[in-house]
């Protein structure tokens, strides 16, 4: 969560009648957390490798309105699936190799790429599950949802005897919201905030002054 609240230029606050004074800093306050979503989604694509559409339905605002000078960004979210960052599949099938994606998949007689799946959490940073495979399954009542999925291992005996009796789990990662705790995001919108939110308010005091 990103709290808003007010701040500005002194004199010019008390030359201000209260209403237009109120008005000023709820315009400022609305005005800067409009531009605090997609910074704050920019911030956090330039170092995690996840689309701005999976990023943003977990974003909620809360504008400023009936003497509240405040807004608040509400950030929610589960762990995400890994096949939200860049996942990439290759596995052996009849006849030679499908390579895959979240979105299309390809046949090739013959391929060099290692098997299983590679993602990229972090921007620069790519980790191969060899055993992980990518797959469509049922989401909801009629919906479908792409994962990455991999058998659970409890135990290497078991594991070497009897792997097609192990359960197949989905492989998960980092929440939104532990994203944005970051405290090299949070410094950044922290600043951020600051100079959008003095800036805008100077200006529409200054509107309502009619300098």
């Amino acid at each position: 969560m990103i709290n808003i609240s007010i701040k500005g230029d002194r004199e010019m606050m008390r030359a201000l009648e209260p209403k237009r004074l109120e008005r000023a800093a709820e315009l400022s306050v609305n005005d800067t957390a409009r531009k605090v979503k997609p910074e704050g989604s920019r911030r956090v694509r330039a170092i995690w490798n996840v689309k701005a559409k999976d990023l943003n339905r977990h974003f909620k605002m809360k504008l400023a309105k009936n003497g509240d000078l405040s807004a608040v960004l509400f950030v929610s979210g589960r762990p995400m699936s890994l096949a939200k960052f860049g996942a990439k599949g290759v596995r052996d099938v009849r006849g030679g190799v499908v390579t895959q994606t979240a979105r299309s998949g390809r046949f090739q007689k013959r391929s060099r790429a290692a098997r299983g799946v590679t993602v990229e959490i972090e921007r620069g940073k790519k980790t191969r599950l060899p055993h992980a495979f990518l797959a469509t399954v049922a989401a909801g009542r009629t919906g479908t949802h792409v994962g990455v999925f991999e058998r659970e291992v409890k135990g290497k005996s078991h594991h070497r005897r009897r792997p097609w009796s192990l359960p197949i789990v989905e492989r998960q990662t980092i929440t939104v919201p532990a994203m944005f705790a970051q405290r090299r995001i949070q410094k950044g919108l922290d600043r951020f905030i600051d100079d959008h939110l003095a800036k805008n308010l100077n200006r529409h005091m200054a509107r309502f002054l009619g300098r």
